[in-house]
């Protein structure tokens, strides 16, 4: 007898295990950095306090709080699980079970209703508000579309129970219902098994963003930076052929090396022609390591191939390996758990529909198409083996296409930071230095009146990241725990030390008359120093604070006043400096 729900737990081994935890903390370490991304958001949006641990919590009780769909879902699955316990039970290791059967339908008619409730939560913006915000059209609504999916998908199975084989007219509408729905549930898993490879991205990203925010400054180290990396990746396609581990799935390294270098020299070009490279220099290197790094993590994923399906076996799809079931449990929570963070914002600003019950419903969506599609694999005799099988197809494009997205929004990224936004430009006062509204004729904090606003000689404008030390140390037993669950990779990731912490990033803007970051404002007179920051890529500003009276030009070394620090880090530090020093210059 075959045991279609086993896993396969040979070849386990020190190097798995090691493996395992330096993907598990690279996947909780990307988690984490959307988690912080999305508490900078609303610390900027609303003034309030939250940090990443909340932030995930607070997306999960919102979708629990939908309670028509977590009640509706509750009952089915219990429905559902009695169903295909009692088929265990009474028919034992039977190929078919009514049974089995009816517990598959109960979920394929939950699968259905779910996607009936995303496509009319996605069209909603186009409802008039009347109905839109109607508690009884939207409760109508669910009625009528939870209904008439129970009703189809169980009319469907008792006409396929009933019936033996589609050849008669009676018998084949059940027989296209229940393969209509089959295929709805097997559409479903690809976009899953689709979002898995997208989830990839979020791991190759951490390294990426990492790497490509400490590039040289210096025009001879980096072009030799340039150089080394472009000469990495050709060694990667020279190399990769001979190497044991990655076995057929050699091709995905090679041809993430091949775009990398093609895509990267092209972009290199264009940078020059525009005299935009020293600028643009970390977004450059980004592409590159992105494309580069996606090749070889799919070889990586892909390096135990399954077997096509030999069906003249008893069990024609082999049972998946547990290296297997951890890297695509890995990569999907990766996936999902940044959809969860990141798809509300955008919903709300984007599409302009409520996010909380359409978070809920795809959750629920994706998670019993995956059940819906094991139950049919497990009666048809094949187990998780048939799942791990049809992963390939979807996973692989999953991951080029991030990898494609992501470099696409960082080139934007990287050329929109180029230009000055409006609110960048923060209007205060040239007597006391406090901050002023736009039409404000007199200063509120010393009354001195404030002249018509005169166009300010826009120096510099480029991206920049906040450096800001921290005085916090991790506990031993933070430090002990990070490194036997995540190994070294853990350690590194929450374990360790680090004195000095990312604070905020945006756009930086020099002018005739300020620095200005992140709606805050430093104006030249108050400049005192300009020096090498904590990083290659990094400067400090100290500026004078004023509380009251009127700026006066400070010399180097002056202390009369309490003097702030502020770090930035930019992809263009030596141009970021050299414009404020330019400035400073001007304005004594």
């Amino acid at each position: 007898m075959v045991d279609r729900g086993r896993i396969d737990l040979s070849g386990v081994d020190a190097a798995f295990l090691l493996g395992t935890q330096a993907l598990l903390a690279l996947a909780l370490h990307s988690v984490y950095k959307t988690a912080s991304r999305e508490a900078e958001f609303v610390r900027t949006d609303s003034s309030q306090t939250l940090n990443p641990p909340k932030v995930i919590l607070e997306r999960f009780r919102t979708m629990v709080e939908q309670r028509d769909i977590a009640i509706t879902v509750l009952l089915i699955s219990i429905l559902a699980a009695v169903s295909w316990i009692v088929g265990v039970v009474t028919l034992g290791d039977q190929l078919v079970s009514s049974w089995g059967l009816l517990s598959l339908g109960l979920i394929y008619g939950l699968v259905l209703f779910l996607a009936i409730e995303t496509l009319y939560l996605l069209s909603s913006k186009w409802l008039a508000p009347s109905m839109r915000n109607n508690r009884l059209f939207v409760r109508a609504i669910d009625s009528v579309a939870l209904t008439g999916s129970l009703l189809v998908a169980l009319a469907a199975t008792l006409g396929t129970i009933t019936t033996v084989g589609c050849s008669t007219v009676l018998s084949q509408l059940p027989c296209q219902f229940w393969d209509s729905l089959s295929f709805l549930s097997a559409a479903i898993l690809l976009i899953v098994f689709f979002v898995s490879g997208l989830g990839t991205m979020g791991l190759v990203d951490t390294i990426t963003e990492s790497v490509s925010s400490r590039v040289p400054s210096g025009r001879m180290r980096h072009a030799l930076y340039l150089v080394l990396l472009f000469g990495s990746m050709a060694g990667l396609i020279t190399l990769l052929p001979y190497n044991p581990v990655f076995g057929p799935a050699t091709a995905f390294g090679k041809l993430g090396a091949e775009l990398a270098i093609l895509i990267g020299i092209s972009y290199l070009s264009y940078l020059l022609v525009r005299k935009r490279e020293s600028q643009q220099s970390s977004s450059l290197v980004y592409v590159i390591l992105m494309l580069g790094l996606s090749g070889l993590f799919l070889a990586y994923i892909f390096r135990n191939t399954a077997p096509p399906p030999d069906f003249s076996q008893p069990n024609p799809f082999p049972p998946p390996s547990l290296e297997q079931l951890v890297l695509a449990l890995t990569l999907f929570s990766v996936a999902y758990l940044t959809l969860l963070l990141a798809l509300p914002r955008a919903l709300e600003h984007k599409l302009g529909i409520k996010q909380s019950k359409l978070v809920a419903t795809v959750t629920f969506l994706m998670l019993f198409a995956v059940v819906a599609n094991y139950q049919l694999a497990h009666l048809a005799g094949f187990g998780l083996g048939a799942l791990f099988f049809q992963e390939e197809g979807a996973v692989y494009p999953g991951v080029w296409v991030g990898a494609l997205v992501l470099t696409v929004r960082k080139i934007k990224q990287s050329h929109e930071r180029g230009k000055l936004r409006k609110d960048s430009i923060v209007p205060f006062c040239n007597n006391c230095g406090k901050r002023l509204d736009a039409n404000s004729k007199f200063c509120w904090a010393c009354g001195s009146p404030v002249p018509p606003p005169q166009p300010e000689r826009v120096l510099f404008v480029g991206d920049a990241t906040q450096i800001a030390s921290i005085k916090e140390r991790h506990s031993t037993k933070r430090k002990i725990g990070s490194l036997i669950a995540g190994g070294p990779m853990g350690y590194l990731a929450f374990g360790m030390d680090f004195p000095l912490k990312r604070v905020s990033e945006g756009q930086v803007a020099v002018t005739s008359r300020a620095v200005y970051f992140g709606g805050n404002f430093y104006p030249l007179k108050g400049l005192v120093q300009i020096k090498p920051g904590h990083y290659s890529n990094s400067v400090v500003l100290s500026v004078k604070r004023f509380p009251e009276g009127s700026l006066q030009k400070t010399h180097v070394g002056t202390m009369d006043a309490p003097v702030d620090e502020v770090e930035l880090k930019s992809s263009n530090v030596k141009a970021l400096t050299h414009s404020i020093e330019q400035a400073a210059a001007v304005d004594v």
